[in-house]
């Protein structure tokens, strides 16, 4: 029940990071 929810959090949270690391890289 709980795995879902880590795998979206995973998928989320390494979403942000690519694009803050792409916002930095623009910027």
């Amino acid at each position: 029940m709980l795995a879902p929810l880590v795998i979206f959090y995973a998928a989320f949270s390494s979403a942000v990071s690519g694009l803050s690391g792409f916002n930095i890289t623009t910027s």
